[in-house]
């Protein structure tokens, strides 16, 4: 098998936001959370050890929340992964981050506005923390993430001002497209595509991913999950994919703690969900990507 893109952890589920566009807000509160405990994480680095060269620590929760954070990213550096995680930018200087390759942080303004669907984040207190991080001598290669929804053009326009002033520091800067899994109706509409499309053309000089966001013709975004990258969470079940919700959730294809990796990606019902995939079928909450933009087919 050739090694797949990335291995993506959830490591935990607690998290220190609710935004309404992810499933943390059908979230009542903290007290059936779970997070991975560091033997667990050792035993999956050995387990999965061969199959990529590159690991993403990210779920349904904020992974610096993890009280084992810097002994996981640390245990990922000893076994030579390139190490990323995403983070909603609020605990940056609480946590150090020395071992870690690559960090996403989730911004999707830089201050807070009416339409605001981060609850739980100060906007202007992430980008202090940010500029912070960026005056060390030594730091990840940083990205940003924005979710663009039809109400937000004017606030990728700040974040990508924002970025320009500070573009040797920042590697670049990913636009998704708001998935109405977790916010209903609320899609990209063409329009706001195309106005997207014309301010990201107006910072050419930027590194910025925004096909997702941009494309408004019939190019093909083919999904990898499965194929090029695999999914654990908290409990080190292998699953669909990262999204929550829908019958894809409840598709357990063992667990990394009972199986090694190559043991589950042999067994018949993983090889026969590969197959329906390629046939185009495929679960029903695969169709919320394929409306989002996210992707069509898969390969």
């Amino acid at each position: 098998m050739m090694p797949l893109d990335y291995i993506q952890v959830e490591i935990t589920t607690l998290c220190n936001a609710r935004c309404r566009y992810c499933s943390q807000s059908k979230i009542s509160d903290n007290t059936n959370q779970h997070s991975m405990d560091i033997k667990s994480f050792n035993i999956l680095l050995d387990r999965i050890s061969g199959f990529t060269n590159n690991i993403h620590l990210q779920g349904v929760g904020e992974p610096l929340m993890h009280k084992d954070f810097e002994s996981i990213i640390f245990s990922c550096k000893q076994k030579n992964l390139t190490t990323s995680t995403t983070t909603n930018g609020t605990l940056l200087g609480h946590v150090n981050l020395e071992c870690l390759d690559e960090l996403y942080i989730s911004l999707d303004s830089i201050e807070q506005w009416e339409d605001d669907q981060r609850l739980g984040i100060i906007p202007e207190q992430v980008v202090e923390n940010l500029d912070d991080l960026l005056a060390q001598n030594r730091h990840p290669r940083i990205y940003l993430t924005s979710v663009v929804r039809d109400t937000s053009v004017a606030q990728v326009a700040k974040v990508l001002n924002y970025v320009h002033t500070r573009r040797t520091q920042i590697s670049g800067v990913v636009l998704v497209p708001v998935l109405d899994i977790y916010a209903s109706n609320d899609l990209l509409s063409p329009n706001v595509r195309r106005e997207i499309a014309t301010l990201t053309r107006s910072f050419s000089h930027l590194p910025i991913f925004d096909d997702a966001v941009t494309n408004t013709d019939d190019s093909i975004h083919s999904c990898g999950w499965l194929f090029d990258k695999l999914y654990f969470d908290v409990h080190g079940i292998l699953r669909v994919c990262c999204v929550r919700g829908g019958n894809s959730n409840d598709i357990a294809l063992g667990s990394i703690f009972s199986d090694g990796l190559k043991t589950l990606l042999s067994q018949d019902h993983f090889l026969r969900l590969m197959q329906r995939m390629r046939r185009e079928d495929h679960d029903a909450i695969c169709e919320k990507c394929i409306e989002s933009g996210l992707c069509h087919i898969w390969r």
